[in-house]
């Protein structure tokens, strides 16, 4: 596609914007253009645009928990992984997965009280 301004003009707008992420949507808009055209008119004159937005590691959003998945989050928890890692494991958000390990502790639901049951008898097997 055509650009209707010149590149210097591109990138005098670019670095005197206040929000960088919208600026770029605002030149493609002007210029009738997509958002990675103007991401290459700015590369080429030297300035390093903000990358888009990347959405999280969600395979299957809103995907039910299994009673296997709960009783590996609680696994982990308890052996120091942090939310960010686990959301990675689990390919979930890490907001999923803090209220999943809510949930558990606090026995909101039958399939948390069976997860809670089950690392404790693996728990009290391993103490034997």
């Amino acid at each position: 596609m055509a650009i209707w301004q010149s590149e210097n003009d591109i990138c005098y707008m670019y670095r005197h914007a206040v929000n960088k992420k919208e600026q770029i949507k605002i030149l493609a808009q002007l210029n009738a253009c997509t958002e990675n055209e103007i991401r290459k008119v700015l590369e080429r004159n030297g300035i390093k645009p903000v990358k888009p937005h990347v959405v999280q590691h969600r395979s299957e959003p809103y995907k039910p928990w299994t009673l296997e998945e709960m009783v590996q989050l609680l696994y982990l928890s308890a052996n120091g992984m942090n939310e960010s890692k686990m959301s990675k494991y689990f390919k979930r958000s890490e907001t999923a997965v803090r209220n999943m390990k809510n949930k558990i502790i606090m026995k909101r639901t039958e399939k948390a009280r069976a997860a809670l049951e089950t690392i404790n008898a693996e728990t009290a097997v391993q103490c034997d």
